[in-house]
């Protein structure tokens, strides 16, 4: 009824989210009169609501609402990414346009949700783990293969030695790492979930 009467008098709202717990009963009787309705299947607590909550208005200005709501998904634990339920219309209105201070412009730059920072040092963490040591293997593998073959004892061992040097070195980078740029990463998200 309220939906109705604003739809008569009033602009209706673009989108609804309803953060709480067994909330998508509601959102369905909701979803008729609002293009984009957000519930929760079942019962959801207040950190991961927060988390949630945090990472859907924080995708918002990209400019879609389904791609704010993917975001929002992956800021909850992996158990519970299915217990928010995007229920939509097949045309969706823009997303509002939001306008940042000067302040929020400079925290944006410089902050991100601990979830996203989080998921970034994960991902640059195993790409640097298990990505670039397999063409470093083959191509050790294949060198020190035609130096036993054609050269004599001393040069291999050398080989090997400068080898482990590198690994270790290497290993020590990666374990060490901390720089990453959450930002680069949620772009990166943003650009495969949601090409333009």
């Amino acid at each position: 009824r309220l939906f109705q009467t604003l739809h008569t008098y009033y602009q209706a709202p673009y989108a609804v989210l309803l953060n709480a717990c067994h909330s998508l009963v509601a959102a369905q009787a909701i979803a008729p009169h609002v293009p984009l309705v957000i519930g929760m299947a079942e019962a959801l607590g207040d950190d991961e609501a927060l988390e949630f909550a945090d990472a859907f208005y924080y995708a918002l200005p990209s400019g879609s609402w389904t791609g704010a709501f993917e975001v929002g998904s992956l800021a909850l634990p992996r158990s519970e990414q299915t217990l928010a339920q995007l229920l939509a219309w097949e045309t969706l209105p823009p997303t509002p346009w939001v306008e940042q201070s000067p302040i929020e412009k400079e925290q944006a730059t410089t902050v991100a949700p601990a979830w996203l920072e989080e998921q970034a040092q994960r991902r640059a963490r195993h790409r640097l783990l298990f990505y670039l040591p397999i063409p470093l293997t083959i191509l050790v593998v294949v060198v020190l293969g035609i130096m036993i073959w054609t050269w004599e004892v001393m040069e291999p061992i050398t080989f090997v030695a400068g080898a482990l040097l590198v690994v270790w070195g290497y290993v020590y980078f990666a374990l060490t790492l901390r720089e990453f740029s959450p930002h680069a990463f949620y772009d990166h998200l943003l650009a495969r979930l949601y090409p333009l």
